[in-house]
């Protein structure tokens, strides 16, 4: 080193040696963890997953879709698929609950015409399904899929309709069974419980058979003909024939009457009902001494009863919401997709997956804050049992002091309820009222002989109501001088429904082809429709019905709107309370839109609108072609 050099330089020479080491080894060694620093920008959030996945749109594959859109895109089709409705309202299918067994109350030969019609009006079907008359009015139609061993599709609906109050008569804008059809409505009785589903789903089904749709996976169709009353004689018979041709879970998924779909907080849902509560028939039985009204007691058993009653409405059954619930379901998909939902409830929503407080909080919302419609009713009924006093009778005579005096409470059981816990709860509530009345207490005696009756004539496949005649008398012998309170069940109870799986490829195939119906019916494609033929395969007419001026038509959806799919609960129950054996996978859902639906079920002016009818046809014949070509067990 050059002599010459200042002192600091040398000594810097003398020191590189060591630091040029140190100079690689930061090179290729990582480096340290930083210290963090305090900050008040934000951290990025983790992503949190979907409350409510969606499934994806669901586009059939098959090359016969064109060819389908296009006949259900006709002109003329709406007022063909109309003209079916209308003529399947003019057959009455009334039932009433006093109907004796099939084969001993002529009553039910109604049914015969109801059938003649569907073999005229569908050919197609009755020339390529097979079908079976199951205790003489049940249907059963089987197209048989080429691949026997995939489990089949069944689609159900109920032939009975509800009966017209003869009262009412002069209130119906149109005559109850006169199928009118104004341009916009199909008017009558059954228009949309439940002939609208049925008669839909036969014409979707003809036409793929007049197009010449065969299915992989065969297909069911089952037709009940007493849901509106025990629906014993028909789906509970349809269900035992079909358990033993195919056994246990032996369907791949059954899909009933249900919910619809509509706007909720400014956001469109579909809601197929997962579950479905529970029922028992409750009567309230006061036993009293008899006598002349002239020297009556301060209170005779009618005055008892409604006593009785009094207490019984002001104790209502509590309400709670539980994550189990479907409507928790409903409520995270709200909280996902709906922007409108106040900030408060949204936040409710999140919070209560972990907190119970917070769910406690989120249910006192849903019952005093949500707003009502058909998906979300309010009052408690989808978090509850609901009890409603149906029925009351007593007396013979107005000179006569009445015996015995009841009353029919209806309950709705919740889907975290059991028959048992609300039998429970009448004991508690009741028994010091009876007390207070001097009254003896009993509460659904068991070993009775009328409940050996009423278990006699289930297993026998005997309507109910000759059950309940029988109970009531023997009630009457009770009386011997001393008063009562006795409280029975009317029919053996129906427990709450086991949930729908709401994951997995057969919630994926119906969420997504109810996406694939709202879709299309905006406008938007899904597949290139060919050219209006000349006709319409499927729909057989003879008399086509002219259209007049009718009312507006209801407005159909936004442009840009998209449906949503969110697993719902149902307050009341179908003939789907007889399958369950038959599969884990059954739906209570039809393509209807409320709006469609004129003044309800049940009711005077029931109507269908043709353009909601025309929208279900295309979700069943969507359906077939998306479930033949799922890849599902």
């Amino acid at each position: 080193m050059d002599s010459t050099l200042p002192h600091r330089h040398r000594l810097l020479w003398h020191y590189i040696p060591l630091i040029i080491p140190v100079l690689i080894l930061t090179l290729i060694l990582p480096l340290p963890l930083p210290i963090p620093l305090r900050t008040s920008l934000p951290l990025p959030s983790p992503v949190q997953p979907p409350r409510c996945p969606q499934p994806p749109l669901l586009k059939p594959h098959n090359p016969l879709l064109p060819q389908l859109l296009s006949s259900l895109s006709h002109p003329t089709f709406p007022t063909l698929a109309a003209h079916q409705l209308s003529q399947s309202v003019r057959i009455p299918t009334e039932t009433w609950d006093d109907f004796g067994p099939v084969g001993e109350d002529d009553r039910w030969d109604k049914f015969g015409a109801f059938h003649d019609w569907l073999e005229g009006a569908f050919p197609a079907i009755h020339e390529t399904l097979r079908k079976e008359r199951v205790n003489t009015w049940g249907l059963v139609y089987t197209w048989q899929g080429y691949e026997p061993e995939l489990k089949p599709l069944m689609l159900a609906a109920h032939q009975d309709v509800v009966p017209v109050d003869q009262d009412t008569l002069d209130q119906w804008t149109h005559p109850p069974f006169s199928g009118h059809y104004d341009g916009t409505w199909i008017w009558g009785r059954g228009s949309c419980d439940d002939k609208a589903g049925l008669v839909g789903i036969m014409i979707a089904l003809e036409l793929l058979v007049q197009h010449g749709f065969r299915p992989r996976r065969t297909i069911l169709l089952a037709f009940g003909f007493n849901e509106e009353s025990s629906s014993f004689e028909g789906a509970g018979q349809i269900s035992s024939f079909l358990y033993d041709r195919y056994g246990q879970n032996g369907i791949c998924a059954i899909l009933d009457e249900g919910a619809g779909y509509q706007s909720l907080l400014g956001t469109m849902y579909a809601t197929p009902a997962v579950g479905e509560k529970g029922y028992l028939d409750v009567q309230l039985s006061v036993l009293a001494q008899g006598g002349h009204s002239s020297t009556p007691p301060k209170h005779t058993a009618i005055g008892i009863l409604a006593s009785i009653i009094t207490v019984l409405e002001t104790n209502p059954p509590e309400a709670k919401l539980t994550r189990t619930n479907p409507l928790y379901q409903t409520l995270r998909c709200v909280a996902e997709y709906s922007p409108s939902l106040p900030a408060g409830a949204k936040r409710l929503i999140e919070s209560s997956e972990h907190s119970d407080s917070a769910l406690s909080q989120l249910g006192n919302w849903v019952l005093h804050a949500l707003p009502s419609n058909a998906l979300l009713p309010t009052g408690g009924a989808l978090m509850s049992t609901t009890q409603a006093v149906d029925v009351v009778r007593g007396g013979v005579k107005a000179n006569v002091l009445p015996e015995r005096a009841w009353a029919l409470v209806n309950h709705r059981i919740g889907v975290d309820e059991s028959s048992e816990r609300v039998k429970a709860r009448l004991r508690e509530l009741l028994a010091p009222e009876a007390s207070s009345w001097n009254l003896s207490f009993e509460a659904f005696p068991e070993a009775s002989s009328a409940s050996s009756a009423s278990a006699s004539a289930s297993a026998s496949g005997q309507e109910e109501s000759g059950a309940v005649r029988q109970r009531q008398g023997e009630a009457s012998v009770a009386v011997a001088g001393k008063g009562k309170l006795v409280l029975s069940t009317m029919f053996d109870p129906l427990e709450p429904a086991p949930f729908t799986p709401t994951e997995g490829g057969v919630w994926d195939v119906l969420g997504g082809t109810i996406r694939a119906v709202f879709s299309h019916n905006q406008g938007l494609p899904l597949g290139s429709v060919s050219s209006a033929q000349e006709g319409i395969a499927g729909v057989q007419h003879q008399h086509p019905v002219q259209a007049e001026a009718g009312a507006p038509v209801p407005p159909a959806p936004a442009p840009d709107e998209e449906i949503h799919i969110a697993p719902a609960l149902m307050t009341g129950n179908t003939d789907t309370a007889h399958y369950w054996p038959l599969t884990p996978h059954i739906f209570r859902y039809a393509h209807f839109r409320p709006e469609g639906i004129r003044n309800g079920y049940h009711t005077v002016d029931e109507a269908m609108s043709v353009q909601n009818f025309v929208a279900g046809i295309e979700f069943w014949v969507l359906l077939v072609l998306n479930f033949d070509e799922a890849g599902l067990e």
